[in-house]
């Protein structure tokens, strides 16, 4: 017999500056802890310990890029480099949507932004963002209100599989490309701690974007190798032929653009000649290249 006053961690929704945000595909809550601190008393080893500070956990959630709304505000100051603070609460519900519980979240500040990897044969997985954050201040509390929202009917249209690349550096043919790892955009959170306070308060001190990686067919070999002795192997490449290229996020007939992502500057940094070659396997040849940029807009033409 099930217990009444049992309820799972299946529903739950977002609100975010006071607005409502939908619901999310995953959620990561801060977990609070406070650092343990030993002292040792003497020769019969006993071991004194107290507890000293208090900090919290990184939060974690995955959202997908159809159902923006409010939140892209948020994203959006990350990719322009105008990163601001928020404040955000989750609350979970039971069966019936009914909320049992809530977080509250403030203070908060982006600590890294995310996007799934680019796969030509992954026909199933949604183009999701995932997002780190840190909190100054964290509330528990009851919470008895419905959740709701509507799902984006768009959400469907975003798959990791629908891609197109342009103008891609080197001669390098875009249909070579069988998946891509888009960059992910790191913030340094700085802490201020002062002696009234438990928790610091958190500042934005850098940020960086990094992680580009694009893998090839063996139509596409031939134009990296020979871009790869230029760049890589002979170090001829001026300031001005680092290269802006792009990817376009389409929808499942190839017809409609949903998002963009550029990036500028770029230039290879790594190379791989095949993957690990194993006898008896049935895998094709391909290579990859790792780029460095200085940075990467996102166009998102379908944020709902």
């Amino acid at each position: 017999m099930a217990l009444n006053a049992g309820y799972n961690v299946t529903n739950f929704a977002l609100d975010i500056n006071g607005q409502y945000g939908g619901y999310l595909s995953s959620f990561t809550a801060p977990t609070v802890e406070v650092e343990e601190i030993k002292q040792a008393l003497g020769p019969g080893g006993e071991t004194k310990v107290m507890l000293g500070n208090l900090k919290l956990g990184d939060i974690k959630f995955a959202y997908n890029m159809s159902q923006t709304g409010e939140l892209w505000t948020i994203m959006e100051s990350v990719l322009k480099k105008n990163c601001q603070e928020f404040q955000m609460g989750v609350v979970l519900a039971d069966q019936n949507y009914k909320g049992k519980r809530r977080i509250d979240m403030t203070g908060c500040l982006v600590k890294e932004l995310s996007f799934p990897k680019l796969d030509a044969k992954d026909g199933k997985k949604h183009m999701e963002m995932t997002i780190t954050c840190v909190a100054e201040k964290v509330d528990f509390k009851p919470d008895s209100s419905p959740i709701q929202g509507n799902i984006s009917k768009k959400a469907k249209n975003w798959l990791v599989s629908n891609f197109e690349p342009s103008g891609m550096p080197g001669g390098i043919p875009a249909q070579s490309v069988i998946n891509l790892d888009l960059p992910k955009f790191t913030t340094k959170p700085a802490q201020e701690h002062t002696g009234m306070m438990r928790l610091p308060t958190l500042h934005y001190a850098a940020w960086e974007v990094a992680g580009l990686k694009t893998e090839h067919s063996s139509t596409g070999f031939d134009a990296v190798k020979d871009y790869v002795n230029k760049v890589i192997m002979d170090g001829a490449l001026t300031d001005e032929e680092y290269s802006d290229w792009a990817v376009m996020i389409k929808d499942q007939t190839m017809k409609t653009d949903l998002c963009e992502f550029t990036f500028k500057y770029t230039a290879p940094k790594k190379f791989t000649w095949a993957p690990e070659l194993k006898g008896g396997q049935d895998g094709m040849a391909t290579c990859t290249l790792e780029w460095v940029l200085e940075e990467c807009f996102v166009n998102n033409m379908h944020k709902g």
